[in-house]
């Protein structure tokens, strides 16, 4: 935590001058109209998430008075919107069907178990989603192969296809093959937006066989051969636009569904905060409105150690709905990364670092973010948010300069 300690004075009161912290770089940028001017050229230019880190790196010196979370989320969904990922380049061959390595297998017994592969009568859209991952999770879990970490909440990536009206009525789960090829392509195409990488072998193998036994008794090798053939070509044409890696390894037409469109914006409806909480913490969740603020440093300090877990809920409840107030996505992996980044804050908080020159709240974040990053891919505009969040609730104000800095240098 060296690198944590040397930043000290990061955070300050918003408007504040920007003590201990040269700033003898080009002094352009001091009003929130010559920030957003300047957000605007970047913008404009777009790129890569590393391209993201290195613009927003070089544009930081310029940027001599503290900014507060309006200014840091601003700069997350700069990086979430313009720099996302290159364009994929469409392919200049004949686009056919190559997804069979064999011939089709013979007539199926039909299966008698699995998940329901469609919502219950009344069922919402979000309750079913939520069922379908809860029950890929537990079918891993029987299998001896339980899914953590990042994996488990991806799966609701995954099923975000299957659960979808139009999904149905072209395609369907009885074709299994071709199921499991979009709903694996949809995966990998939005899930690395959010640094996300494609499905482990063995994790996909593991997602076909529940999606199969849901309508047919067995999986037997050439199943699992056919569906490892589709994934070589999946991920041999991660630079080729989504619908044609759908016409390779999906043998019939899917006209019917939008799959540029969902691979970009599948998620970008997000998922209500009571349908990721669950109907019983709908309420809790409600309570910590936009409106109020939490003093993070005086939350800890008043709750003994017993309460830390009760606070953990109800700071990662605040989180959720801030988040869904301002129009975050709310995806299955950002609802993880909040929730482990409020963990490991109050945690961090809990220690009461009185000794330090850092304001405790950046501290605990960059311990958080420590935590994260050795089981969650967090990007540097997830990054911003998170922060944005915490220096809502003080509130405080960032010198943007030796943050970045020191956050490159606890990457390097």
């Amino acid at each position: 935590m060296g690198v944590v300690s040397s930043a000290g004075a990061l955070l300050l009161d918003p408007g504040a001058r920007v003590v201990g912290v040269d700033v003898d770089g080009p002094r352009t940028i001091s009003t929130r109209e010559e920030l957003d001017a300047a957000l605007g050229v970047l913008r404009e230019r777009g790129g890569d998430p590393e391209a993201f880190e290195r613009d927003l790196l070089a544009l930081a010196p310029s940027v001599v008075r503290p900014v507060g979370a309006t200014a840091l989320l601003r700069m997350a969904r700069l990086g979430w919107e313009a720099y996302a990922a290159p364009a994929p380049v469409p392919s200049a061959e004949p686009l056919r069907f190559l997804g069979r390595p064999q011939q089709p297998s013979a007539p199926r017994e039909p299966g008698t178990g699995g998940p329901r592969t469609a919502p219950d009568p009344g069922e919402t859209q979000w309750r079913y989603l939520r069922y379908l991952a809860d029950d890929v999770r537990a079918f891993a879990a029987r299998c001896g192969e339980p899914l953590s970490g990042v994996v488990a909440e991806s799966v609701g990536v995954y099923v975000a296809l299957l659960g979808r009206d139009d999904f149905r009525e072209v395609l369907g789960w009885s074709r299994s093959q071709d199921a499991h090829a979009l709903a694996a392509l949809v995966h990998d195409r939005t899930a690395r937006v959010f640094g996300v990488g494609a499905l482990e072998p063995a994790v996909e193998q593991l997602l076909f066989r529940w999606l199969h036994l849901a309508t047919y008794a067995e999986v037997t090798p050439d199943d699992l051969a056919e569906q490892a053939a589709r994934r070589e070509l999946r991920t041999a044409h991660e630079a080729l636009p989504a619908h044609e890696v759908a016409v390779m390894t999906c043998e019939v037409p899917i006209a019917g569904l939008p799959i540029d469109e969902l691979c970009d914006r599948v998620l970008q409806a997000g998922l209500p905060v009571q349908a990721l909480t669950g109907d019983a913490d709908a309420g809790d969740a409600g309570d910590a409105g936009d409106a109020e603020r939490l003093d993070l440093t005086a939350l800890v300090e008043d709750a003994p150690g017993a309460d830390l877990a009760t606070l953990d809920k109800r700071l990662w409840h605040h989180l959720l709905r801030w988040l869904s107030d301002r129009d975050v996505v709310v995806t299955a992996v950002r609802f993880a990364i909040a929730r482990d980044y409020v963990h490991e804050v109050v945690r961090d908080l809990g220690r009461r670092h009185t000794d330090l020159s850092m304001h405790p709240v950046l501290h605990a974040h960059f311990v958080a973010m420590l935590m994260l990053r050795r089981e969650l891919p967090v990007g540097l505009p997830d990054e911003l948010a998170l922060l944005a969040w915490a220096c809502d609730q003080v509130p405080l104000g960032l010198a943007l300069h030796p943050f970045l800095g020191a956050r490159a240098a606890m990457l390097a």
